[in-house]
């Protein structure tokens, strides 16, 4: 109950709710998105990293690269979330990874690639990953660019960099409402391996996992697929 007092907390969650209504319309955020926060569902994509991927076109001349600690300030303030610029910078020093892109210098698009374990607080569970996987989440782009490309053409580049850094799997999470966002994934090929979420009841939750995705009953759990 405490969270209903913090305001950083409940004005991140204000933002989100904001850009998803935007992004659907009212008839969807009220529809699949509402019902989502009772019986949340993540499908859960992976997919091999390899040199060829098909080319994108994008109708925005975008410039990509990695954030440095100089970047970080500009992502915090696009960021839906409530991470403050610390807090990513600490990403960083994890290893992990901030992939962006720019239009005529302005930060239009980022993702996260995470490479090591991490917490997912959506979920409640902390995600196992191996030294040659990746899990990418937290991918924004400007409401008034989306539709354009950009998600999938810096997804094809982001790609083609993991590769030549060694990883070999790319994996990430879809919420089930989010059609848009599934398509995208399996426009790149990626194989649906799973599903995991709970029920949330007045006095619990309840846990679900499906396919490939492995609770370890300890609070962790893995995408299990082969190398």
């Amino acid at each position: 109950m405490m969270r209903l007092f913090d305001t950083a907390w409940l004005s991140s969650k204000i933002r989100i709710g904001i850009d998803i209504w935007r992004q659907l319309g009212g008839k969807t955020f009220f529809g699949r998105v509402l019902p989502w926060l009772f019986c949340r569902r993540y499908y859960f994509y992976s997919q091999p990293i390899h040199s060829t991927w098909p080319a994108l076109s994008c109708s925005c001349p975008v410039v990509v690269k990695f954030a440095d600690d100089n970047d970080l300030a500009l992502v915090a303030a696009l960021s839906p979330g409530d991470a403050t610029v610390s807090e990513l910078k600490k990403r960083l020093r994890d290893g992990h990874l901030c992939f962006t892109g720019w239009l005529n210098d302005k930060l239009v698009h980022f993702r996260w690639i995470f490479t090591r374990c991490l917490y997912l607080p959506y979920l409640h569970r902390t995600l196992l990953l191996s030294s040659f996987e990746v899990y990418v989440d937290e991918t924004y782009t400007l409401p008034e660019l989306r539709g354009r490309g950009i998600a999938a053409y810096t997804g094809r580049l982001l790609r083609l960099a993991l590769f030549e850094r060694g990883f070999k799997r790319y994996s990430c999470a879809v919420a089930s409402w989010n059609k848009a966002q599934q398509k995208l994934t399996e426009k790149f090929g990626m194989e649906k391996v799973g599903e995991g979420g709970f029920i949330d009841f007045l006095l619990g939750k309840r846990f679900i996992w499906k396919g490939r995705v492995k609770d370890h009953g300890d609070g962790r759990i893995e995408i299990c697929v082969p190398e």
